[in-house]
């Protein structure tokens, strides 16, 4: 079940470069923005950037300023020189004289760290909108919302090991992903953090278990979304964890 969403911005070839030296929030945003139907890139230092930027033409970086190898300022002020592609900076700095310095560098727009994700890719919108005014505006399928089946309920089966989704599809969920649903179900609306999610699964909080974790999470949206056409609404909590935005019920008995 589709629908046709009318001006829906044609994203899909729209290429991001995330610069962002700290691995959770990069990783964070590139599953967002790749979700959102962007094609996006994560690098954690400007060598690396400006290695990716060999293969790549992007049309939009979201740059921190605060890089291991060089200001994220520098590079801005180097890419200026290079491209015209948009710019916006997302930084933990709060203060005005380094948000003017940016913005008169060459900065379309300047965000800080607390932004959330929806504030993120509507600033990225609305800078492609500034930066590409032909970009074509086309008609696109989007999958149906939850906030369609607001009576209804995502249930988890603990007995039969599946998740029955609103509109009657029922997918059948392994181990790693019964414990990842049942303890966003138990904390609806509130986000788990990646390291209690870990202890809950039985892994250390190591680097490789938290992209293990995050591709887990990934594959199991495609799968639903594959099959039932709902986009499940787990929600990315920037730099923190996930949190589940809907409505739904653990069920333990046949």
């Amino acid at each position: 079940m589709m629908k046709l969403q009318p001006d829906a911005m044609a994203t899909k070839n729209i290429h991001i470069a995330v610069v962002e030296d700290d691995l959770r929030l990069c990783n964070d945003l590139v599953e967002f923005l790749n979700l959102r139907n962007f094609s996006a890139q994560g690098f954690n230092s400007a060598a690396k950037l400006y290695q990716g930027l060999l293969d790549t033409d992007f049309d939009l970086f979201l740059l921190d300023i605060t890089l291991p190898d060089e200001s994220g300022i520098e590079v801005m002020t180097w890419m200026r020189t290079r491209s015209e592609a948009g710019i916006i900076i997302i930084t933990a700095l709060t203060d005005n004289d380094t948000q003017l310095t940016c913005l008169n560098a060459g900065a379309d727009a300047y965000l800080t760290k607390n932004a959330t994700l929806e504030i993120i890719e509507a600033t990225c919108h609305g800078v492609l909108r500034r930066i590409k005014p032909s970009l074509e505006l086309i008609r696109i399928a989007e999958p149906i919302r939850l906030s369609e089946l607001k009576s209804q309920a995502w249930l988890l089966h603990k007995t039969t090991w599946h998740l029955e989704t609103p509109n009657g599809y029922q997918l059948s969920v392994n181990q790693t992903e019964m414990i990842f649903l049942e303890t966003l179900f138990q904390f609806t609306s509130t986000p788990v953090s990646r390291a209690n999610l870990l202890v809950r699964i039985g892994k250390p909080d190591t680097l490789s278990n938290l992209r293990n974790l995050d591709n887990c999470i990934s594959r199991l949206r495609k799968k639903i979304l594959h099959l039932s056409a709902l986009e499940i609404p787990i929600r990315t909590n920037y730099g923190v964890g996930y949190l589940f935005a809907g409505n739904s019920s653990i069920i333990d008995h046949q």
